[in-house]
């Protein structure tokens, strides 16, 4: 195997109906197998061909992580176009001087930043509506088969007010590098893993989505980043194996120890952790099954930390609840890994040890140099840059550090002046000096990390301003409206001497200006907002909440402060603090609703219309059941419905439409009578039969005694459908049936006939029909009302009971739910007529 091609088609073929990444879309679980994605891969260079683009093109790709990204990956790889992947947090400017750079005439862009796309001066495509666009695409072009020195892709530094420079990656870069960590880290082929680094970064790229392909393993893509999802990811997909940066490491733990000190169990959990550091891995697994491992879905089996710099004692805290933490260190450059600590005599001070295929030394003033297959023959269009990268042949890392005798690599931080974030993203600084210069009142700036705390590192500016200038925070605000979020200072101060120490050759003398800071002497708060008129003078939860993630005291925070550029909550920020709300005040906020432009007021405003979220309580599983499915046919087709047709012998037409619907569907009927659920289930085909669950409401069939809901979960496989509360729970759960290929019955109606009369539609069906993405299968009932209407208790004999099943229909994503609603209901209305007839 020399190419990335090589590598997804053996998978194709030894992995084929498995699946390959999987997301959630909206209320329903997407699966792509091994054999689907090399197939939409193939349709998909035919189509950037027919779209005239050639070998050797490039195209930009600027969306999140999705399996459309995956896919487009590997069709570019087959069309012979070198893919440029952009950081979603990249800014407009920074993605136009690429676009410029590399001569790109194609973008890929996602829903979200569409809008901001088509400003660019470039030909975009959503990469959400790419499977429609492939409809009835076939290969008509001769693909070329990619040699393994041939550009796979061009990364970007994520630098944007200076000039970005891009890391040429070959796919003997990549393949190398995929196949080195293969021999040190094994990944069995039932792994699932999920995925939380963008797919624009390397490490994600290598060590977890070529590194699966390759054994067959699945990739799953959450819907969110917040703790409350992501737990319940762990749960429902059975997670083994998570590759993510410290600052999501530590994100997790915070989730963790914030329920213990909402629980009052502060000092249960620090004897449990003291008991733990003196017991061996498995053990500690036991120690902490309920109360950690049961919530992570009881399947998680070691962690993969890399990106940045991971605080040995946060490593710790995970391996004392019995979860490996696996540390690696690497750079774009190298495709991405360079070491990494195996299983077995980890380190968690260390880096780990050199990959097979590579070489490692250490220059004389500590910079760790590299060479090997996985190393980049330079950078795009750039010989000056690429010469001065490499020492001879061997590539210089910009790191220092020190190897032991055993051959464990150690860092001590960094050469140049990169500050590394704990969310894994690079910040050059002296892209953000010149967005500072580039202000008025400023003299001269310097940049550099702060450490602060469980954060990490932080972007810290020191000015030295011009005479009359006082005050910085308008100087920062208009350089942070220059820079990309991650870039984005977070800190100031004002440089108090004529002029910064410089060496002889004129550069600012970073270590003594960042002494100065660390010492307090110097260190100034950013001014706070002047308030408005009428804010409230108590302090407000959320408020507290900022203060203890932020560096703002909880006095200061005003409702006009933003959350990005003002408390300085970067993206995984947010997503922390909209826990930490979830936690403290039991509301659900979407972080999607959330961005770094939100106010605090408009954050207050979304938390009161929110409301308190309900718990979960769990999807009923136990109807499900094998053995008590056999008991329930064997009750109904022996008991119930001869019973049934003692009352009223049963008329079906229509049963041939169900013959070439394949997986689940939703059965949508008129309802007239408690009977109507006995009709349909046994009109239905056995084998449509035994695989549908009723949607039963839940103020009658699950607010009463235990009997009925027993009766109605065992004998008709009913779950409670809610027809006063929220519906999301309701379509939660039908997602959950829908994705174990359970079909669902439902009563658009909402209720029981009280004149036999069909009643309109609720506009719900509509919102289950669009975004559940089913077949939607209209019945109609005739008769039931007659046998046994509303308020009667004692059925009637009637000579005939008709059951009529249309055609399924199915409604494109962005279908209303006004007209997917008023489209079932004729087609049930139009059976009805069929029957008067």
């Amino acid at each position: 195997m020399t190419t990335l091609c090589q590598l997804l088609q053996g998978a194709a073929t030894e992995f084929s109906s498995k699946t390959a990444v999987l997301m959630q879309r909206g209320y329903r679980i997407e699966r792509w197998s091994y054999q689907y994605l090399w197939e939409f891969s193939e349709r998909l260079a035919t189509y950037l061909r027919g779209k005239g683009l050639q070998h050797g093109d490039r195209l930009l790709l600027w969306a999140p992580n999705m399996p459309e990204w995956v896919g487009l990956y590997f069709g570019c790889l087959r069309a012979g176009v070198i893919l440029v992947p952009i950081d979603m947090r990249s800014t407009s400017d920074f993605v136009v001087k690429v676009k410029e750079k590399t001569s790109a005439s194609y973008l890929f862009v996602s829903q979200i930043n569409q809008e901001q796309g088509k400003k660019l001066g470039i030909s975009i495509q959503c990469l959400e509506d790419l499977s429609q666009e492939l409809d009835g695409v076939s290969s008509d072009f001769c693909l070329p088969s990619p040699a393994e020195e041939d550009i796979a892709e061009v990364m970007f530094t994520s630098g944007t007010t200076g000039e970005p420079k891009g890391v040429i990656l070959t796919h003997r870069n990549i393949v190398s590098n995929v196949l080195a960590s293969a021999q040190v880290i094994s990944i069995a082929s039932d792994s699932r893993v999920l995925s939380l680094l963008p797919l624009s970064h390397m490490l994600e790229q290598s060590a977890e989505l070529m590194t699966l392909l390759k054994f067959g393993a699945t990739v799953v893509y959450p819907a969110s980043r917040q703790p409350t999802v992501i737990f319940r990811t762990l749960q429902e997909q059975r997670i083994t194996t998570i590759v993510l940066a410290p600052q999501l490491l530590q994100l997790f733990w915070n989730a963790i120890e914030r329920e213990v000190n909402k629980q009052g169990r502060e000092q249960v959990w620090q004897s449990l952790l003291r008991i733990a550091s003196r017991l061996p891995m498995k053990l500690r697994r036991l120690l902490f099954r309920s109360s950690v491992h049961r919530q992570m879905g009881g399947c998680l089996q070691f962690l993969i930390c890399g990106g940045a710099y991971l605080e040995p004692e946060l490593a710790r805290y995970w391996e004392l609840l019995g979860i490996p933490v696996l540390q690696g260190y690497g750079t774009t450059e190298a495709a991405p890994i360079v070491t990494v600590n195996p299983l077995k005599g980890r380190r968690l001070d260390s880096v780990g040890k050199v990959l097979p295929g590579q070489d490692i030394n250490i220059a004389s003033d500590g910079e760790v140099l590299i060479r090997g297959a996985n190393v980049t023959p330079g950078y795009w269009q750039d010989p000056g840059a690429t010469e001065a990268a490499f020492e001879e042949d061997w590539y210089r890392t910009g790191d220092l550090g020190y190897l032991d005798d055993e051959g464990h690599l150690y860092l001590r931080g960094r050469k140049k002046d990169m500050i590394a974030l704990a969310s894994g993203m690079n910040v050059y600084t002296q892209d953000v000096e010149k967005a500072l210069k580039g202000c008025s009142g400023v003299e001269d700036a310097c940049v550099m990390g702060v450490p602060s705390g469980e954060r990490g590192v932080q972007v810290h500016a020191v000015l030295l301003l011009k005479e009359g200038v006082t005050e910085p925070q308008d100087i920062v605000e208009q350089a942070n409206r220059r820079l990309a979020e991650h870039q984005r200072i977070q800190g100031v101060t004002i440089w108090p001497f004529p002029e910064f120490p410089v060496t002889h050759t004129l550069k600012i003398k970073k270590q003594e200006v960042l002494d100065y800071i660390l010492s307090g002497a110097l260190a100034k708060e950013p001014a706070s907002v002047v308030p408005t008129a009428g804010e409230a003078s108590e302090v407000p939860v959320l408020h507290r909440l900022l203060a203890d993630m932020t560096s703002v005291p909880v006095e200061k925070i005003r409702l006009n402060m933003t959350l990005g550029e003002d408390m300085n909550l970067d993206s995984l920020g947010r997503v922390e603090l909209l826990a930490a709300v979830e936690s403290d005040l039991d509301i659900y906020v979407d972080e999607s609703q959330v961005s770094a432009d939100t106010t605090v007021e408009e954050l207050q405003a979304l938390l009161a219309s929110e409301g308190e979220v309900s718990r979960e309580q769990g999807h009923l599983e136990w109807p499900l059941n094998h053995l008590i499915g056999l008991g329930r046919a064997f009750l109904q087709s022996l008991l119930i419905f001869p019973l049934l047709r003692l009352m009223a012998p049963l008329e079906v037409e229509g049963k041939d439409n169900l013959k070439e619907l394949q997986g689940p569907v939703l059965f949508a009927t008129n309802h007239q009578s408690h009977l109507d659920t006995l009709v349909v289930l046994a009109a239905l085909p056995v084998s449509w039969r035994r695989r549908t669950a009723v949607a039963a409401a839940a103020d009658f069939w699950f607010a009463g005694g235990r009997i009925k809901r027993l009766l109605a979960t065992s004998l008709f496989n009913a779950f409670p459908f809610s027809r006063t509360d929220s519906i999301r729970p309701t379509l939660e759960h039908c997602c959950w049936l829908l994705d174990r290929d359970w079909s669902v019955l439902i009563y658009p109606e909402g209720t029981r006939s009280e004149t036999g009369q069909m009643a309109p539609f609720k506009s719900g069906l509509g919102l289950m029909a669009v975004e559940l993405r089913v077949p939607v299968v209209p019945i109609h009932i005739r008769g039931t009302y007659e046998v046994l209407a509303k308020g009667q208790t004692i059925p009637r004999r009637r000579r005939i009971i008709h059951v009529r099943v249309g055609k399924a229909l199915q409604f494109p994503l962005k279908t209303s739910y006004t007209e997917a609603t008023k489209a079932l209901e004729e087609a049930v209305k139009v059976l009805e007529r069929l029957r008067v007839r």
